[in-house]
């Protein structure tokens, strides 16, 4: 760890990604659930307009920063990509009891760990299809990506002329 951040060598991670491998579904499992994220429930919004405040739960969770290493990303994919869907898997679950307290079933999701981290699109997009497609069949949630949510917003604004 380097000021907060999972900075890797090539080795290291090549030795992650080896053991990964030998790894049982049950012991991936395992090693997803052991990954934390922070949960905030009940959260108002305070910028909404009106009198009626409504209130949000919200997923703290990050991906790895490949971005800030000079390890070239396919060095990185089996770890990344495990802890991906631990963090996706933890989000899902939080919305799950979110439900079942009688809340929302929305879930706004994000292309957690692209952009600035340089998590590959490919890598997000193939663990969010399967985790969301994993998570439907048994807890039917209201899930839209955050990414598509802004560009239809864009969208809208440049054609009202804005």
């Amino acid at each position: 760890m380097t000021n907060g951040y999972a900075l890797r060598t090539r080795v290291g991670l090549d030795a992650i990604g080896e053991h990964l491998k030998g790894m049982t579904p049950v012991q991936l499992d395992t090693l997803r659930g052991r990954l934390r994220v922070g949960v905030h429930s009940d959260v108002e919004v305070t910028d909404a307009e009106g009198s009626h405040r409504p209130r949000v739960s919200q997923v703290f969770c990050s991906a790895l920063p490949i971005n800030y290493s000079r390890v070239p990303s396919a060095h990185w994919k089996p770890f990344a990509s495990l802890v991906l869907e631990a963090a996706y898997e933890a989000t899902l679950l939080a919305a799950v009891l979110n439900k079942q307290r009688g809340m929302s079933n929305v879930v706004l999701l994000t292309h957690l760990g692209g952009g600035a981290l340089r998590n590959e699109d490919g890598w997000i997009e193939q663990v969010m299809r399967y985790r969301l497609m994993e998570r439907e069949v048994t807890d039917p949630l209201a899930i839209r990506l955050l990414q598509d949510i802004v560009a239809e917003m864009e969208a809208n604004l440049r054609q009202s002329g804005e």
